[in-house]
């Protein structure tokens, strides 16, 4: 067994605030059970917390045949750059995060080139292996998103309310104006009683009229955050209908958010951006909709409000795809040295 230095944001000590620093300290926790020792440094905020950079160097110098893990997408780029240029002797893998990576691959901004001497670069969807293998990286592994797997059990819930839930980072561009824009229309129509929308996640710091829209709409609530680290968390979580994620944000990838739904038994409303797709199945563990598009929003809602009982089924969907994701799985032994990662 090998020691492993792990880099990516961790958010040590409170509730983590996005999918990165979720998914990082499942990874901590599951690769602690599988090499010696795991060395963890956390990029959240490190620019405000310089001895995170002088640990990094310290663990590159004195824990000799590590291998090496980046899971980060603000810094991952300066980090791989900083290890290649360093000329160490691990091995390094890159856990890619979001959609930033592959992005500024395929538009140009980063040389693919500059990668290829990563052991493995380990991306969540399919498509991310294509595009990165057009570009000459190889090294490119499909491997999913994955969490640990709760069994929650459906409960059928009254059916004289529907109840909508957001889960992720509060911005514009994860939908959230266009939330607030259909139920403006539906409760303009008397459908204030039939629906109600809870928000959880960080607000972001520029979203300034989030609240006021909170304040302006009689059935919507914000509810601070939703700790998904915990199975009560889950089940709070599947005590609502369906999750509502209508994003067109660039750096979307693999939403966490997606398995956490499917783990209550939840079908989501998502828009066909970037790898959603892949993901979530129209009509079997949720609906596709346009990005942008307030009017099919709109009328995909008010479909639900008005076939509460098709819903039923796809509940059940979405627990039997939540297997697919099962941490024990995605990074059991097995597959771990399927993808180079143990021998």
């Amino acid at each position: 067994m090998k020691n492993l230095i792990f880099i990516g944001p961790l958010q040590l000590g409170e509730i983590p605030h996005g999918g990165d620093t979720t998914k990082n300290r499942l990874f901590v926790d599951r690769f602690s059970k599988v090499f010696r020792k795991v060395y963890a440094v956390d990029t959240y905020k490190w620019k405000q917390r310089p001895l995170s950079a002088v640990k990094l160097l310290f663990y590159l110098f004195f824990v000799r045949k590590a291998k090496v893990i980046v899971s980060c997408e603000t810094s991952a780029v300066k980090i791989l750059d900083f290890l290649y240029r360093f000329r160490i002797q691990n091995d390094v893998y890159y856990w890619v995060v979001g959609n930033g990576f592959v992005g500024r691959i395929k538009n140009g901004i980063i040389p693919a080139n500059h990668y290829s001497y990563l052991k493995a670069i380990y991306v969540q969807s399919p498509q991310m292996v294509e595009t990165l293998h057009e570009f000459g990286l190889n090294n490119a592994i499909y491997v999913p998103n994955s969490k640990p797997v709760y069994d929650i059990p459906i409960v059928k819930h009254d059916y004289s309310q529907t109840r909508f839930v957001f889960v992720a980072r509060i911005l514009p561009e994860k939908g959230v104006e266009n939330i607030f824009n259909c139920l403006k229309r539906l409760n303009a129509e008397g459908l204030s009683d039939k629906i109600s929308m809870d928000f959880y996640g960080i607000v972001n710091t520029n979203y300034t009229t989030f609240q006021e829209h909170v304040n302006k709409t009689v059935n919507a609530r914000y509810n601070g955050l939703l700790n998904l680290t915990t199975i009560d968390g889950y089940k709070t979580l599947s005590s609502y209908d369906i999750m509502l994620f209508p994003t067109y944000y660039n750096g979307e990838g693999f939403p966490g958010v997606f398995i956490d739904a499917f783990i209550a038994g939840l079908p989501v409303v998502t828009t066909d951006w970037h790898y959603n797709s892949e993901v979530i199945q129209d009509g079997k563990t949720g609906f596709i909709i346009p990005p942008k598009d307030d009017d099919r929003l709109y009328e995909t809602i008010k479909w639900i409000i008005n076939h509460r009982e098709a819903i039923e089924p796809l509940r059940l969907n979405c627990k039997s795809e939540s297997k697919k994701y099962d941490r024990e799985i995605v990074l059991g032994l097995p597959n771990l040295k399927k993808i180079g990662l143990l021998e």
